[in-house]
């Protein structure tokens, strides 16, 4: 299905797009670095075509002392995090057009069933400018030649851990993580490991930070790094693998979704990667999660890795300047509806601590105003149809909405089942309510 040149394409057309974005919001030349990611879709019909949807940057994680139980602050801007969240809008926005001007290039209504279908042909795929943070990004250094070489300096983990010293090892095996054989006394070569600053979920096996492949476990849930406070959202190889259980647009939308809508492929950028940690991490280790309602399935993307480098990614900044730090902004932008928004700490950036609270200073992107789109769907569908399950006049909470989605909400306990450790967030944080609907999606 997809051609060699695929993941090139992919990274060339995100690449080039992010390039002719403004400056506001992107990293200072030389001195700060940053993600990138997008949700691209590709069609098959009446031509095959591939575009992006959504494209954002970001690497900030916001601590719990930090989060707010109004909707209105993003607590997780990974890029991966947010270039998902615009997927949802754009297909709250493809809702609106079906049910204002019997229109979209996406989906259809469903007249039967009350909802939307996927009109055929169209996949959605992940690009991310680097390996994921959490269990993808562990994996051996040099893991795919028979012996690893001398490691003759250390480097900084992406947490700004100092790496430990090399320990000598004599290796047997280096295909598998757990497989090697260590004898200190050997005077084969040097064994590490790529390290990920995520941290290991209260509950799990802990990394015993060890020398060489020694300092991390894998397979484990982690949450990202937070500078102090620590944070509750977890890392995104965990929410990729939550996505390829319970989908990628969301509880909202599965209300709305005759069925839930996964990942085709995820390709990664020119950077430190291993297939075998990708599949370990996103596909393998959800083979147990088992009873999952119909529709809903184990989700299995292909990988790829692109030939070509983001100009600010870290590895390729830390050779001029070591002392480089992640850029505190992100950048939100949609294809359709046009949206491009700078966000830092959730907010939208420049806003004042006047302002802080006020309606205008969300990002288009957050819980309450993808809320607010909802309801404005479901209102219009009221407006189309008798006999729809959902109305927006009961002036319910988000969470009360969240759970209406039954389906949707039985796949995330089937995979919870297994990873009980997941660390959710408090219910209180999701139960605020919104008083009025806008009048147009935007």
């Amino acid at each position: 299905m997809f051609s060699p040149e695929f993941p090139d394409e992919v990274a060339k057309l995100c690449y080039d797009n992010f390039t002719k974005l403004p400056s506001k919001g992107k990293p200072q030349k030389n001195k700060e670095w940053t993600l990138l990611a997008a949700i691209l879709m590709s069609t098959e019909y009446p031509k095959q075509s591939l575009k992006i949807v959504s494209l954002t940057t970001g690497t900030k994680c916001l601590g719990y002392s930090q989060l707010s139980d109004k909707g209105d602050i993003i607590f997780d801007s990974h890029a991966e995090i947010l270039a998902r969240r615009g997927l949802i809008k754009f297909l709250m926005y493809q809702m609106h057009e079906v049910l204002h001007k019997n229109d979209s290039e996406v989906l259809c209504y469903n007249e039967k069933e009350k909802k939307f279908n996927l009109k055929c042909g169209i996949s959605f795929h992940l690009f991310v400018s680097h390996i994921p943070c959490g269990d993808a990004a562990i994996f051996l250094k040099n893991s795919e030649t028979t012996m690893p070489p001398c490691l003759e300096e250390q480097i900084q983990s992406d947490s700004g851990e100092s790496l430990p010293k090399k320990i000598k090892l004599d290796v047997t095996e280096v295909n598998d993580l757990n497989s090697i054989e260590v004898n200190s006394s050997s005077s084969c070569a040097s064994i590490d490991i790529y390290r990920t600053g995520a941290k290991c979920v209260q509950g799990e096996l802990q990394d015993p930070k060890g020398p060489g492949q020694n300092f991390h476990v894998t397979g484990v849930l982690r949450t990202k790094p937070g500078r102090g406070d620590p944070t509750w959202s977890m890392s995104c190889s965990d929410k990729i693998a939550l996505w390829n259980i319970c989908g990628i647009q969301g509880a909202l939308l599965s209300c709305l979704l005759t069925k839930p809508i996964y990942l085709s492929s995820l390709i990664f950028g020119k950077c430190p990667f291993d297939t075998k940690a990708v599949q370990r991490a996103v596909i393998e280790r959800l083979s147990d999660v088992t009873s999952l309602p119909s529709g809903y399935y184990l989700n299995k993307p292909t990988i790829h890795q692109s030939s070509l480098v983001f100009d600010y990614s870290k590895e390729i900044l830390m050779k001029e300047n070591s002392s480089i730090v992640p850029c505190p902004a992100s950048i939100i932008w949609l294809n359709n509806p046009k949206l491009l928004e700078v966000s830092v700490n959730g907010k939208k950036q420049g806003v004042t601590k006047k302002n802080f609270n006020k309606p205008f200073s969300r990002i288009s992107i957050c819980k309450s105003i993808l809320f607010e789109d909802f309801l404005e769907i479901c209102t219009l569908l009221s407006e189309k149809s008798t006999g729809i399950l959902i109305d927006a006049k009961d002036n319910l909470a988000y969470l009360e909405y969240k759970q209406m989605a039954k389906s949707y909400q039985d796949a995330k306990l089937a995979f919870w089942k297994v990873f009980d450790k997941w660390k959710r967030k408090p219910s209180h944080l999701q139960k605020f309510t919104l008083s009025c609907t806008k009048k147009v999606i935007n």
